[in-house]
């Protein structure tokens, strides 16, 4: 009978948490992004990151008056493309399943330690945990477990935490990148398939991921 109670009493626990979660599966995310350094605390604002979600496609976008960047990912097709416009230039490095998840291995890897602290940040109840990543840089993220992205696969994703990112930070030597929400928008019917699709135009320099990094070795 006490067994009976007890397994009835967390299949409901289990029922409310996952009922009180909202899933969300089509959201447009804003975020503010500031880069300082912690030696001479010389700021760099001006910086947006824009994330596009719908179902299994994401589009991230960082902003900012020295250029763009933009990842496209397709989790169904396997395929994306980084779009990077920087003093002129512009290229699209194509994207493989794998040379997905080789850019973004560090952040799905990571196990995150609860802090127990809570912070409210503009109207969402957040939860505090931490993490090291491999080559020793500290990540701070601030969640809201209200909210869980389905697509778990997109950039700045981290599915060792169990809700929304509203607030994270990462520390880099005396480089501290820090990213805020400051809107979300899940009334996206409106969001059209062709802001998830390659640019068709525009006199891109086009090469694959493997090009792109050897390029990057050399430079």
């Amino acid at each position: 009978m006490k067994r009976t109670l007890l397994l009835t009493f967390l299949l409901l626990v289990f029922i409310e948490n996952n009922i009180a979660q909202k899933i969300i599966n089509e959201a447009v995310l804003k975020y503010d992004v500031t880069m300082r350094s912690s030696s001479n605390s010389k700021q760099f604002e001006n910086t947006s990151l824009n994330v596009f979600l719908k179902g299994k496609q994401s589009r991230s976008e960082v902003i900012s008056s020295l250029g763009n960047e933009i990842s496209i990912f397709d989790s169904n097709a396997g395929k994306g493309a980084i779009i990077k416009e920087y003093s002129g230039q512009k290229l699209l490095i194509l994207l493989t399943r794998d040379n997905w998840n080789a850019r973004n291995n560090q952040f799905r890897q990571l196990t995150f330690k609860e802090s127990g602290e809570l912070k409210k940040i503009n109207a969402y109840q957040c939860h505090k945990a931490t993490a090291v990543l491999s080559n020793n840089d500290q990540l701070t993220v601030y969640y809201s477990p209200e909210y869980l992205i389905a697509n778990n696969e997109y950039s700045y994703a981290f599915p060792g935490v169990k809700g929304m990112p509203v607030e994270f930070e990462l520390t880099s030597g005396d480089i501290i990148f820090s990213y805020k929400l400051k809107e979300i928008n899940f009334e996206t019917t409106s969001l059209s398939n062709s802001i998830f699709e390659l640019p068709k135009s525009g006199n891109y320099r086009t090469m694959s991921y493997e090009e792109a990094t050897q390029l990057k070795k050399k430079d």
